[in-house]
Order: structure tokens, then C-alpha cells, then sequence
């Protein structure tokens, strides 16, 4: 899904995430899904799965993470997601998907019926591996001088170039081969 939704986003995550692994290659024995999945990072809520209004603020600000909902409720009368900086309530049943920047939108989900089951699994990625990429292999905290002034003066366009990331619908060629 991420491929295809956000081809520019998902490259991104490749190119930095090959960065990291080619210089560390005992991490990417360790990913969950290697074959599979661009994610470096899972989780598996096995439940009761339902959050309150939060952010992830360490993943990847403009990243995207994977969110699937999974159990046996009734998704009419509860297990709904809610995005709340877009004012959202999305009837999400088992089996369901989402993609979203879950470091800067605000989102939770609302309770399932008594004897019910929901559960959730969710990839992701830390911001922080994309900061040790950008500062030249090197943790953020200990850059000094030129290149600490460096990071920090490419901060906006960090971000900048990120959300230009995020496809558009004339970007993508649904359907075609």
C-alpha cells in the first residue's frame, strides 16, 4: 500500500534506510518483515486495542506510518478511528488499513461492545534514523561547530522537501502498467 500511495515517500524510506543498513548490516538482519516491508519498526497491540487522542512524535514527522485493525467486533458500534486535526471519524473494521503521518496528526480510536476483541498492528519508522542519516552518519547530539550550524540551517528544508513527498493524486498511475 505504501508503495503505491506514496512512491516518492516509500523511496525516500529505502534510499535512508539503505544508508543505515549498508553501514550497519547486523540491523538489517533484525527488521521484521526484510522482504517485505520498507518498515524498520512493528507492533502488535493484542489488546484490548483502543488509544486516546496522541500524537507519535518520534516517528518521522512527514512519514507515513501502517496502522491495520484486527479482532472481532462490530466496526458500526465501535473500533472506529478518529483523526482529529481533520475532523474525521472512520468506521474501521477488521482487516482494515491506513497510512498516515502519525507524528503530526492527532488520532485514537473509540471503544468496541463488551465480549468484543480488537487488536491492532502497526509499522513504523523513528524520525531519528532519518536525523542520522542527514547529519552524515552521525548522532545529531554530537555534531559540533560547521556541521551542527549546517543541520540546523537545512532544518525547514528537511521538512519541506518531505511533504513534498506526499503524492497527489495526477502523481499516481492507478490501474495502469
Amino acid at each position: 500500500m505504501f508503495q503505491i500511495w506514496a512512491p516518492k515517500l516509500h523511496k525516500h524510506y529505502q534510499q535512508n534506510l539503505q544508508t543505515i543498513w549498508k553501514r550497519h548490516p547486523d540491523l538489517d538482519k533484525d527488521r521484521p518483515f526484510p522482504e517485505n516491508s520498507v518498515y524498520p519498526s512493528c507492533t502488535f497491540n493484542l489488546g484490548p486495542a483502543q488509544s486516546t487522542k496522541h500524537l507519535d512524535p518520534q516517528n518521522l514527522p512527514y512519514g507515513w506510518c501502517d496502522i491495520a485493525a484486527l479482532g472481532d467486533y462490530d466496526p458500526s458500534l465501535g473500533g472506529h478511528l478518529i483523526l482529529w486535526d481533520l475532523n474525521v471519524i472512520i468506521q474501521f473494521p477488521p482487516g482494515a488499513h491506513i497510512l498516515l503521518p502519525s507524528a503530526i496528526l492527532y488520532h485514537s480510536c473509540t471503544t468496541i461492545q463488551e465480549g468484543e476483541m480488537r487488536h491492532s498492528f502497526t509499522q513504523y519508522c523513528a524520525g531519528g534514523l532519518f536525523r542520522w542519516v542527514d547529519a552524515g552518519c552521525e548522532l545529531v547530539s554530537e555534531l559540533e561547530g560547521e556541521k551542527k550550524e549546517e543541520f540546523e540551517k537545512k532544518s525547514k528544508e528537511r521538512e519541506e522537501m518531505g511533504f513534498s513527498l506526499f503524492s497527489r493524486l495526477d502523481d499516481l498511475k492507478l490501474g495502469q502498467n
